[in-house]
């Protein structure tokens, strides 16, 4: 409720003070990594997903947010290799395809990227953020009429999606 109501600080110390009691709670290690995340504290927050991960391996949340933190900081390499791990527990989780996409974008990697996104797509044919995505990789490897055709199913689908505009009236 704490980190809900936005007192990040409170909810750590919370946090803390129910690891005292149970050290092997994976899922309260989890919520102090995402409050760490919220306080841009990622190193303490891949930590925080670390102890999680000693407890409960198999969890495809913690692989996920702790590829999402890499990300943030700019290690693709390692937040591919927690995607891939998250992919292989739930390969369903369009959420991890799509920022698999992202880092393998981010990465230069943009064929990699594309088949990222094309898997959310496939399992998720109305996810605006892949065909946005889609899009912006296909503009950057010089196939914008492909791109906008990605642009306009993202507008269709959703045309308060704010981005879109920008790339939109780029092309």
């Amino acid at each position: 409720v704490l980190k809900k109501l936005g007192k990040y600080y409170e909810a750590l110390e919370s946090y803390d003070k129910s690891l005292e009691i149970e050290p092997k709670a994976a899922g309260t290690w989890y919520n102090k990594g995402i409050t760490l995340m919220e306080l841009d504290m990622f190193h303490e927050a891949l930590e925080s997903y670390d102890k999680a991960l000693e407890i409960n391996p198999d969890d495809s949340d913690i692989w996920y947010v702790k590829g999402n933190t890499f990300g943030v900081l700019c290690q693709y390499n390692d937040a591919l290799k927690c995607y891939e791990i998250a992919l292989e527990i739930n390969p369903n989780c369009i959420s991890a395809w799509t920022n698999m996409g992202h880092a393998f974008k981010d990465s230069g990697k943009y064929q990699k990227a594309l088949q990222s996104f094309n898997k959310a797509l496939e399992l998720d044919p109305n996810n605006v953020e892949a065909w946005y995505n889609k899009g912006r990789v296909l503009e950057d490897i010089g196939k914008d009429q492909e791109a906008l055709k990605c642009f306009n199913k993202a507008l269709e689908l959703d045309p308060d999606f704010e981005l879109n505009y920008t790339y939109f009236n780029g092309l």
